[in-house]
């Protein structure tokens, strides 16, 4: 039996709030959105391969920049895939398979 957590109600965090989630559990996946404050995406995933919670979970930063530019600094910080918004439920899916 899998068993699977899902935080839904996530759209009034900032990022100081998503790092103590992440001190405080162990997450298999980790979906953060680039432009979240104080701290980007970025800034935070960098932070979260810093944790023994979250160092060897799968990090995925969502964010409405195309550049490339943007895409290597999240990956350069530790995510492990930038998915670009919008993105379909499949590419969500096959993201996290």
């Amino acid at each position: 039996t899998t068993h699977c957590e899902v935080l839904t109600d996530v759209s009034k965090l900032d990022s100081v709030e998503a790092l103590r989630l992440a001190e405080a559990s162990q997450y298999d996946v980790v979906i953060l959105d680039g432009m979240m404050s104080p701290h980007d995406g970025a800034d935070l995933a960098r932070a979260m391969r810093e944790l023994p919670t979250t160092r060897g979970s799968v990090i995925i930063v969502a964010t409405g920049n195309v550049e490339s530019v943007s895409s290597s600094r999240y990956l350069a910080a530790g995510a492990d895939l930038v998915l670009v918004k919008p993105f379909s439920r499949v590419e969500l899916v096959r993201a996290v398979r």
